[in-house]
Order: structure tokens, then sequence, then C-alpha cells
């Protein structure tokens, strides 16, 4: 009532009181939300599951970072919108091609949780025997890796000084559903120019080709890829900074933002956006 918005928008919010709905609803305020975990069958079940398709009920739009298909069949398949993960050029500044001289030759960070932001014990996912065998296999090489292995997580601007001084970074996402998913990290890894690894199963490809990034059919594969490419810093640099470009260039957080509020109807857009063709 005080701000008398145009949208409400909702990050993982399941828990918005009836009231506030039926307010919206009844002053024509656009209720969004976005949800950037993995709609795996394995993460997308449960309480989760249930609160997620509640929220379909009455959101006017759901924007998820996975491909919607997944879920063509449900009652409000219609309201799921893809987007990539956006970066923002004031944060997103470095432009690691630039450095040939980088102490790090592989970054790699996961986590179990921001909402704890340290190691939980006990806890393991296939991620980690992904990462245990590159490292190991990298024996020669220097990898700052973290969030596995007695290491702790890293966040914010220890996050970014580690990133600005490596060479590579390896995305690797959890979930069994890969479609045009990623791990947030990507948009920091890639808008900040280093050469980024992609699983082959994210289908990423058709936004972002080999001029951008580098695929890997397997850990075999992504080990030879890797020691390639650390060895071959003119090839590493020119799709490290193509990667770069085009992620700045067509999805960054203002065409991203334009992009959801243009699907509320509120504005008009004749904008052609990389990823809308994917749905």
């Amino acid at each position: 009532k005080n701000f008398s918005p145009d949208i409400l928008v909702l990050g993982h919010v399941f828990n918005l009181n009836q009231q506030v709905i039926n307010y919206c609803k009844i002053n024509n305020i656009k209720i969004i939300s976005w949800y950037i975990d993995s709609i795996s069958p394995e993460f997308l079940a449960g309480n989760k599951k249930k609160l997620f398709f509640q929220n379909l009920e009455f959101v006017d739009f759901c924007f998820i970072t996975s491909s919607p298909k997944i879920l063509k069949n449900i009652k409000n398949y219609k309201k799921l919108k893809f987007i990539p993960n956006p970066l923002d050029a004031s944060i997103d500044h470095y432009k690691n091609f630039n450095n040939k001289k980088l102490e790090y030759d592989v970054f790699v960070a996961i986590s179990h949780g921001q909402n704890r932001a340290i190691l939980k014990k006990n806890k393991l996912d296939d991620r980690e025997e992904l990462i245990n065998f590159t490292t190991n296999e990298l024996r020669e090489y220097k990898v700052a890796g973290f969030g596995l292995n007695g290491v702790e997580p890293i966040w914010g601007s220890n996050y970014f000084y580690y990133l600005s001084r490596s060479k590579i970074g390896l995305n690797i996402s959890r979930g069994k559903y890969q479609n045009l998913y990623s791990s947030d990290r990507i948009s920091s890894l890639i808008g900040n120019g280093l050469l980024v690894f992609l699983d082959k199963k994210t289908k990423l490809h058709k936004i972002l080709t080999k001029n951008d990034v580098v695929y890997y059919d397997n850990k075999k594969d992504l080990v030879k890829k890797l020691i390639k490419f650390i060895n071959n810093g003119k090839l590493r640099l020119k799709v490290a900074r193509s990667g770069y470009r085009k992620y700045h260039k067509y999805m960054n957080n203002i065409l991203v933002s334009k992009y959801i509020i243009s699907k509320t109807g509120l504005i008009n857009s004749k904008t052609s956006y990389i990823w809308e063709k994917f749905q």
C-alpha cells in the first residue's frame, strides 16, 4: 500500500500471505517469481515441489534457469519462462583474458547451500567425485578448489579474489536434469574473463558455442581438454574473450530484467533475446 508497485517480485519465497496475494490481484499488481535452483526431480521433490507448484497457481510468470520442457505436462506450464543467469558489469569487471600471468590454472568453487556458508559434515555429491578425479590428474598444475575435502566454501570478495587470479573456471552443477541449467557461478566465471568448462549435457551450446566455452563429455575428456587449454595460452585467451563479450552483450542484468518486465505486459519490447527461442 505504501509503495503502490506495478510488480511484486518473489525470489524463492514460498510463504506469502494470502492477504498480500488478494491485494495484488484486486489492485492489478503483477506477481512474478524467479527460481534459480535446479528443477531436477531430486531437487524439486517433497515439500519443495508442493510449494513450487502452489506458487505457480497465483504468479503471473515464474522465471527459471533451466529449460521448462521437463514440466511441459503440468497445468501452469505456460507461466514458466527460461532466463540465463545474468551478469552485472559493475561487479563482473575483471578481464582475466588480458592477464597472461595468472596464479592459478583452474578455479572451482562449490557449496552445499548458501544459507549455511560452511561445509556440511558427511555431505557428498557427484560433483565432488568429478572434481577429485580431475584435481588428482592435474597434480602438476595449480588448482584453487573450495567447498570440498575440508576446504570451506568461499563467498563475496574472497570468491572474487581467487576467481580474478585464475585462468580456467570449472562450472559443475548439481542435478540430473541439465537442459540449459547451470549454477549461477557461470555468469561470474564467464563475466570476469575466465575460460569456462561446461558439461555437454547442459545443452548450452544452443546459446554458448564452442567458440565461447569448452564442453566436455566425461571426466577423462575434461582432464584432456583442461591440459590442452592450460598449455595453449593463445587459444585459451581467444575463447575466454569470445565468451566474455557474448555474455556481457546478450545476457547482462539489464537485458534479462527488460525481458522479465516485458512478459508482464507493462512495457513493449522489440528486443530479440538470444535465449528466448530455446524455451
